[in-house]
């Protein structure tokens, strides 16, 4: 379950940031089940965000950065953001969504399945999984000491 928490009021009229910032999701699929509120934003091949707003019993499927890997890169991982709603009323609400993330055991490495086997080089799961959450979660001071070590 993710939670986004109510976001402090602006009386301007600005907004103060995204609820989560720009990225791709690291492993092969996540299906997200969203509350009612908007926010969700997909980046289309042509650059453009696209708003991915919820429907009462849909499921949205990512494709993660590992899935892109086996395909040779036919299917795209998602790049996507979710921004904070500027209706104060959505603001001063909290946001979940339930989110299923897969991914493959950590020691086993991905290739290429289809198209040019060299298209990506072949990756254990554990390392790309966790070189992404360091790419992420990098802090001003560097790493986050929480994470393991590559």
């Amino acid at each position: 379950m993710l939670h986004y928490p109510p976001l402090p009021t602006v009386t301007d009229g600005t907004v103060c940031g995204d609820r989560c910032g720009e990225h791709t999701d690291y492993g092969i699929i996540t299906l997200v089940f969203c509350d009612s509120q908007p926010g969700l934003q997909v980046l289309s091949r042509s650059a453009r965000y696209l708003d991915a707003n919820p429907r009462p019993g849909r499921v949205l499927v990512n494709i993660g950065d590992l899935m892109q890997r086996w395909t040779g890169g036919r299917l795209h991982s998602a790049r996507h953001r979710v921004l904070a709603p500027t209706d104060p009323k959505l603001r001063s609400q909290p946001r979940y969504s339930l989110v299923y993330f897969t991914q493959c055991d950590d020691e086993y490495i991905v290739r290429p399945l289809l198209g040019d086997p060299d298209s990506f080089p072949p990756v254990k799961t554990g390392e790309h999984m966790r070189r992404r959450f360091e790419e992420t979660f990098q802090l001003g001071q560097g790493i986050d000491p929480q994470l393991p070590p590559l």
